[in-house]
């Protein structure tokens, strides 16, 4: 009995010992499973952000003054994103809620993006064309609180550039420091949450090439092409051009945007003092031009506190002439302010602006001076 005890323990010890490296090795696999499931399930992310803009503006402009509290922006956005591949972002400003006079669309960005490799890109639905780098910038990183004249006229009025329905075709070769990146677009052409009205399906397209060539340097240019339905609308063109070229430079704590713009005016009476003669007296010729030139220089001090403070004071000085058709038709607009930055949230931009408008231009043009305030909340 003794001796048989002896075996049998034995025997035991012995199986324990076999069994016990296949019990470690199924506890790691099953660790291992479980650490790859997490990781797997890490590739679906959804990043929810929000802009909050409150602006106090103060103008002496005599026929309309004011002396106002508004909000500029209250925007909320939606970025989902699988692994590398595929991104998805759902984009809402909720400020023309609070203003009946703001017909601007409550949808701003919805596209879905395809991203098999960083050198090819696909991108379908409403977002902004690839035209000027200063349209491109986006609100959370722009020193300004309003873009300017330019960007009024020749972006959104005529609409080479603003957001579109549309499908696009992206990417970037080389490193961070060296790099080129493209994008080419084929667009609607009625803007933003308009759908196509031309009768022949005529489109809208654009194309931007930016480099790096130094790592403080940027440089871009862009085109972009309007072709229009002339049975919808009697006195346009069929066809309108504009190009763009830019550059950035960044120095330590010292940055300068220039751009410059130059395109065909093609709804030139617009920018005329009476648009119905105008209609009635355009008969085909050639269409007017519209060109601008932007020069925003900043420089950021970081005061050094627990707090993260940094000022940045700013100078943009900016040049817009709508239509060439037109005797003294210029627009002079210079800003000069200072963005107090708190921590990574939070923007105090003040800002002053005087604008002239030469004497040949429509009201859609005019002089005044005006004071802005506003505290920006990005999260």
């Amino acid at each position: 009995m003794n001796r048989f005890s002896l075996v049998l323990a034995t025997v035991m010890s012995l199986s324990l010992s076999a069994i016990q490296p296949a019990l470690a090795q199924s506890k790691g696999d099953a660790t291992a499973t479980l650490k790859a499931k997490k990781k797997k399930k890490k590739k679906v992310d959804l990043k929810i952000g929000a802009r909050l803009y409150a602006l106090w503006t103060v103008t002496d402009d005599t026929d309309d003054p004011a002396n106002e509290f508004s909000v500029a922006m209250a925007r909320v956005k939606f970025d989902w994103r699988y692994a590398k591949l595929i991104r998805g972002v759902l984009q809402a400003d909720f400020e023309q809620l609070l203003d009946e006079a703001n017909e601007d669309p409550l949808l701003r960005d919805m596209y879905v993006q395809i991203r098999p490799l960083r050198q090819l890109r696909v991108r379908v639905g409403q977002f902004k064309r690839p035209f000027s780098r200063l349209e491109l910038r986006g609100r959370s990183r722009l020193e300004l609180v309003k873009r300017g004249p330019s960007n009024d006229w020749l972006i959104e009025d005529l609409k080479f550039g603003d957001r579109d329905i549309g499908l696009m075709l992206e990417g970037r070769f080389g490193n961070g420091k060296r790099n080129i990146e493209y994008a080419a677009g084929i667009f609607n052409g009625a803007g933003k949450n308009d759908k196509e009205t031309d009768l022949n399906g005529a489109k809208d397209y654009a194309v931007r090439l930016q480099g790096k060539p130094a790592d403080w340097l940027s440089l871009g240019v862009s085109s972009s092409f309007k072709t229009v339905d002339v049975h919808s609308i009697a006195y346009y063109p069929e066809f309108a051009w504009a190009y763009g070229a830019d550059a950035r430079l960044k120095l330590g704590s010292f940055s300068l945007l220039a751009e410059g713009l130059f395109g065909q005016n093609h709804d030139r009476c617009a920018a005329a003092n009476i648009p119905a003669e105008c209609r009635e007296q355009v008969d085909g010729g050639d269409l007017p031009h519209s060109w601008s030139a932007v020069l925003l220089g900043a420089y950021q001090f970081d005061l050094g506190t627990k707090a993260r403070l940094k000022l940045q004071p700013l100078i943009k000085l900016e040049l817009l002439q709508p239509n060439t058709d037109l005797d003294d038709a210029d627009v002079l607009s210079i800003v000069v302010g200072t963005n107090l930055k708190i921590a990574r949230h939070v923007r105090v931009m003040v800002q002053g602006e005087l604008l002239e408008a030469g004497p040949g231009l429509p009201e859609h043009f005019k002089s005044e001076k005006r004071m802005l305030l506003q505290v920006a909340l990005d999260i």
